[in-house]
């Protein structure tokens, strides 16, 4: 297990300058716990909100407006890093700013031809193209989307 490139420069910079921080998560406490003492990350988040805290689970906005209200912050003043369709919704309902990431799992992960690796996405038993999934669940919603793509992260920006 380890972090995404970057990420660990981004906690260490954001935690230095006095953000406050939280996790807001859909899985249970048991798994959270198992993530963040194998990469050694606990003390950066002032907050962990799990599925073990809500009664409804994303894209519900409570998971997002408890963390709000454990940071003593208004949801308005709060952005999210989120990773999957009802998470993005879910921030979107709470009223909070969020930023979509889909990360590359390794060199390959993607349906661009990349000097790593001839694999695709589409190409596995999956046969989906995250990317496109993310456009259409963007498009639905109305959420115009903006795409970086680089070799090790795709940040998507939505509004």
């Amino acid at each position: 297990m380890k972090l995404i490139q970057g990420l660990s420069d981004f906690l260490e910079t954001a935690y230095k300058k006095g953000y406050k921080m939280a996790i807001g998560s859909a899985a249970i406490m048991y798994n959270i716990d198992f993530v963040m003492e194998g990469l050694n990350i606990r003390h950066y988040f002032d907050s962990i909100v799990s599925a073990d805290d809500v009664r409804i689970s994303k894209p519900d906005p409570e998971t997002y407006l408890q963390c709000a209200s454990q940071l003593n912050m208004a949801p308005a003043d709060c952005t999210v890093f989120e990773d999957s369709p009802k998470g993005v919704e879910a921030a979107k309902r709470a009223g909070m700013q969020y930023i979509t990431l889909i990360t590359r799992h390794h060199d390959g992960f993607s349906d661009w031809d990349t000097k790593q690796s001839e694999w695709k996405i589409t190409n596995t038993d999956w046969k989906q193209d995250a990317v496109k999934l993310m456009a259409d669940e963007c498009h639905r919603q109305g959420i115009k989307l903006f795409v970086y793509y680089s070799y090790k992260i795709y940040l998507i920006g939505t509004a």
